[in-house]
């Protein structure tokens, strides 16, 4: 494929959508795919009848950068995609000891307890509890139980209930 021409539609922090013209073949969609994933960005949804990529991406990267990551992997000629300094779940084990200037066996004491004045234990916040009332009042939170709840309160307000009570009793009468 050819220089591809690609427009953002839309970005927002970690989601951006693409336009692709011309669509590539299914195969480049595979290894732009696999790029795209050992970038750590996942490909939502890729829709040829409106020419359109929707990628979900670190908040970090921003839509040009993720556009010239799509052109690249679109060139079947490009090497190794280019990988963000911050990624290094897929670095080798010395390059990120060397990076954090640290070690195989672990920090030393002196180092360990700077960096935990410095940025703090090492551990993640509790989760909060939920009461029943909150898990109940969740419930209700959403469009469609509001849509439901509207147009029964709706109905009580013009009889809706009444009517079909009333046509009950009467063929209960005629009986």
């Amino acid at each position: 494929m050819l220089d591809p021409t690609i427009d953002v539609r839309h970005s927002i922090p970690g989601r951006t959508r693409l336009a692709l013209a011309p669509w590539p073949a299914s195969s480049l969609l595979v290894s732009m795919k696999m790029r795209l994933v050992a970038l750590g960005c996942d490909l939502i949804s890729a829709r040829p009848e409106t020419g359109t990529l929707l990628i979900h991406h670190p908040a970090r990267c921003d839509a040009d950068w993720l556009s010239k990551q799509v052109c690249m992997a679109l060139d079947p000629s490009t090497s190794k995609p280019t990988r963000d300094l911050d990624d290094v779940a897929i670095e080798p084990v010395t390059t990120v000891l060397r990076r954090f200037r640290s070690r195989r066996t672990g920090l030393a004491d002196r180092t360990a307890r700077k960096r935990l004045l410095q940025h703090g234990p090492n551990i993640l916040p509790a989760p909060q509890a939920r009461g029943r009332g909150d898990i109940l009042v969740a419930q209700f939170e959403n469009l469609p139980v509001a849509l439901l709840l509207g147009s029964a309160g709706l109905s009580l307000l013009t009889g809706g209930c009444s009517r079909p009570a009333l046509r009950l009793q009467s063929s209960l009468r005629m009986r």
